[in-house]
């Protein structure tokens, strides 16, 4: 099977059974009384069934999109470059006017400099 297409199935089953246990969650602890309105129906297993495929559908297809937006990097599946433990947000921003290292590929030997900018 192609690498993305396991990506996403992988992702999809991921996502299927965290909205599985939200679910199981919700009639533990019957929120709403809405466990004990569907088991008082006279076929239970009807909304229990779509639940069960629609809270599938909504939180595989949110963890999904969430694993595509992400981005890979490799055949490994690895995140692009390293990612920084802490929130973008939390992290000191340079001042304004200070010079910022960039990579820069030279054309000509392809080596690797750095250019103030």
């Amino acid at each position: 099977m192609p690498f993305l297409v396991r990506f996403l199935v992988r992702h999809a089953l991921i996502g299927s059974l965290i909205g599985w246990s939200f679910l199981a969650i919700l009639f533990a602890f019957d929120t709403g009384g809405l466990f004990t309105l569907i088991m008082n129906a006279a076929s239970p297993w009807l909304p229990l069934l779509l639940l069960a495929v629609f809270f599938a559908i909504t939180f595989g297809s949110a963890a999904v999109a969430s694993a595509v937006l992400m981005g890979l990097d490799g055949e490994e599946g690895t995140p692009p470059g390293r990612r920084s433990p802490f929130p973008a947000f939390l992290l000191p921003r340079p001042r304004a006017g200070e010079p910022q290292a960039v990579p820069v590929r030279a054309s000509g030997n392809g080596k690797v400099r750095h250019r103030a900018i």
